[in-house]
């Protein structure tokens, strides 16, 4: 679902958005002229869902954005927050156990002073999306948790620090505990494959012109996935979303790390979730068909323009989706593969220096937006990292890639370690049945 127009939002007030426009909609979850602010699950269809929303408002001079995630009326405890001088577009990425008669809603806010817009160019513009995954894992069957917390972690300065979660929305086969190592989500015996990896992190009152990482372990030694958050000029929360997915075996273990660089030690508060799904059975006849590649070097911006992403080494391609020299930057659906598919980005920018723009978003056949993050950052210690996901019905031949820039020539993608640019797809077209 997405929006044909801007819609205001009043200062300080929380206000619903209002979706009018279905990119696709199986199942009958939106009614566009009753409600249609909500994502309510039909009759028959109970069951886990993974929650995707994009959008923000328009640039201020002044005061902060949120955007929460409803269930049923009520905050359910997942939102980004984010300085209005320096991001103009954020993602929620949450996975929810849901019955019939169950809704869904995003809530904007906003500190201005006077009304602001949703923001509008591209895709920019807020969109939200609902998937069944009661099948990701092959046979009508799902493999996975997603987790939250009541209380706060306590985050020090300058030091990586797992994050506890003590309350599951679900849990399919004791990959969490509450209580013990409840900072992990473990891979049960017997089934290692692909997964989506997911977290969100929220830490509470950074200082002006510093910065929070959230990262997304395995094992407590290798960083899959990094996300960051800065203030600007004022104090605020620190949100990032993150997501990758990647090839875990029976025993390894997913955590959210957080590391921050504010004057004190800080909170990360019940807003924080994390998640994993396997997704090995998603594609047509229970296959697992998709593919991930990378950028080995730096690629220098022009100071104007996006630049495509070149992707040269291949992590995995399961169905001829990616050629690593020709139209290398694309990843195109193979004949006999047509259908919803997972499309994950990111990009780490090498320098980021204060108060330039940076901007990453999907485009599908080099004319369509599927989805686009902005942010100007206020900070040079800890350099600005993006990821964008969204499902997307693609055809045979359609092909995605991913474009990025920033505002000043000075800058480069980062192509090494976990910094290096990824450009991920999976077809999930049998992940609800």
């Amino acid at each position: 679902m997405t929006m044909a127009s801007q819609q205001s939002i009043p200062t300080t007030t929380f206000t619903a958005l209002s979706f009018d426009t279905e990119d696709w909609d199986e199942g009958g979850y939106h009614e566009g002229v009753t409600n249609p602010s909500r994502l309510t699950v039909p009759s028959g269809k109970d069951g886990k869902h993974l929650i995707i929303f994009s959008g923000g408002c328009n640039h201020a001079t002044v005061g902060r954005v949120n955007m929460r995630l409803y269930k049923n009326g009520s905050h359910h405890g997942a939102e980004v927050t984010y300085d209005s001088r320096t991001s103009y577009a954020n993602q929620i990425i949450v996975a929810l156990d849901l019955v019939a008669g169950d809704y869904i809603e995003v809530f904007a806010y906003q500190t201005s002073g006077s009304n602001q817009n949703t923001y509008h160019g591209g895709t920019l513009k807020p969109w939200l999306q609902i998937i069944k995954i009661d099948a990701a894992s092959g046979e009508g069957s799902l493999v996975g948790a997603s987790c939250t917390k009541t209380g706060s972690t306590s985050i020090p300065k300058l030091a990586w620090t797992a994050i506890g979660f003590d309350s599951e929305e679900f849990d399919t086969d004791t990959i969490h505990d509450n209580v013990t190592n409840n900072s992990r989500l473990t891979v049960p015996t017997g089934e290692g494959g692909q997964y989506l990896i997911f977290g969100m992190g929220h830490l509470d009152d950074l200082d002006a012109e510093k910065g929070a990482i959230f990262g997304l372990w395995k094992n407590g030694a290798t960083l899959l996935a990094r996300g960051n958050s800065t203030a600007h000029w004022a104090a605020t929360n620190g949100t990032a979303p993150l997501a990758r997915i990647v090839t875990l075996s029976a025993g390894d273990y997913i955590e959210l790390m957080c590391y921050q660089d504010t004057t004190a030690t800080q909170n990360a508060y019940n807003w924080c979730w994390i998640g994993m799904i396997k997704i090995d059975g998603a594609g047509p006849d229970n296959d697992d068909v998709g593919a991930s590649a990378t950028y080995g070097s730096d690629e220098n911006y022009d100071g104007t323009n996006f630049l495509e992403q070149q992707l040269d080494t291949e992590d995995w391609d399961n169905g001829g989706y990616h050629d690593t020299v020709t139209n290398n930057e694309r990843m195109t659906v193979p004949s006999g593969k047509a259908g919803k598919h997972l499309v994950m980005s990111t990009v780490g920018i090498s320098n980021g220096a204060p108060d330039r723009r940076v901007e990453l978003k999907l485009e599908k056949n080099g004319t369509t937006e599927l989805a686009h993050m902005a942010m100007t950052w206020s900070q040079d210690a800890n350099p600005p990292f993006f990821h964008l996901l969204r499902v997307e019905d693609m055809s045979e031949a359609d092909y995605v890639l991913m474009a990025s820039k920033a505002n000043d020539a000075s800058e480069d993608t980062r192509g090494t370690l976990e910094y290096a640019p990824r450009l991920q797809i999976q077809n999930v077209e049998g992940i609800s049945e």
